[in-house]
This record gives C-alpha cells, structure tokens and sequence, in this order.
C-alpha cells in the first residue's frame, strides 16, 4: 500500500496511481575474468504517466547498482 503523510493523518495514495508503466533500462556491467566477480550500474526511465489524475505528470525512474558473481565463468 503506497501512503503518505499530511499533517500526521496517513492517506493511502494507491488510487491515484496506474499498476503498469512502460520504461526502459540502460545499463553497463564489468566481469574481472579471472575471478567471475563483477559490478554493474543501471538507470530505469518510466516512459508512461502512471498518474491517473491528468494534471500531473508523473514517471518512474532510479538508478540500480549492484554486485555480481558469475558461477560458469572462464
């Protein structure tokens, strides 16, 4: 349940907003050879409004870093 608050009273928000949006990622990823552990870095852009009130526009977006180990690596 998404909620914000105003003025100490909780109003849940989730009516207001769509449940899908369309986005896209872009993102750069580095594996050291060697030892299969590898860092990559990303950022998400909504490309939908997923307001359902039509007087503001508002997108997703974020950034996504991350850690990784690669199993089958050469």
């Amino acid at each position: 349940m998404q909620k914000t608050e105003t003025n100490d009273n909780d109003i849940d928000i989730k009516s207001n907003l769509k449940s899908t949006d369309l986005g896209v990622a872009m993102g750069l990823g580095y594996i050291i050879p060697k030892t299969g552990l590898g860092v990559d870095a990303r950022y998400n852009l909504g490309l939908s409004n997923i307001n359902e009130n039509g007087s503001i526009n508002s997108m997703n977006r974020g950034f996504q870093f991350g850690v990784l180990y690669q199993f089958s690596h050469k």
